[in-house]
């Protein structure tokens, strides 16, 4: 599960692309995000957007072309313009949780 920080300090242009062009945080993010998924492959992964509050972008997912294509359509202060780090974890925390307890429904049910 990957959050994405999309508060309005994610439009700063204090980084550099890798051919020297000033670009924002959140399409440094992007780009670096682009990368690890073309070393993930077989695995599933997930998308939490945060800001004012965090939001479940897209669940676990082996669709990559899906998750990158929603990655790709985030937009600086979609989520609102604060950064509440803490809302991302605990939305994190319980997206994991209620995935703990659909495997144990799943394997009771075996029983």
């Amino acid at each position: 599960m990957v959050a994405v920080d999309l508060s309005g300090s994610m439009s700063e242009m204090d980084f550099s692309s890798s051919d020297g062009q000033a670009v924002s945080r959140l399409d440094a993010v992007k780009s670096v995000l682009h990368e690890f998924v073309a070393t993930r492959e077989g695995d599933r992964l997930g998308l939490i957007l945060f800001g004012d509050a965090a939001y479940l972008q897209t669940p676990f997912t082996a669709d990559h072309d899906v998750w990158l294509a929603l990655l790709d359509q985030t937009e600086v202060a979609m989520a609102g313009q604060s950064t509440h780090l803490g809302d991302a974890i605990v939305s994190r925390l319980r997206y994991l949780n209620n995935l703990n307890r659909q495997k144990t429904k799943r394997k009771s049910s075996w029983y």
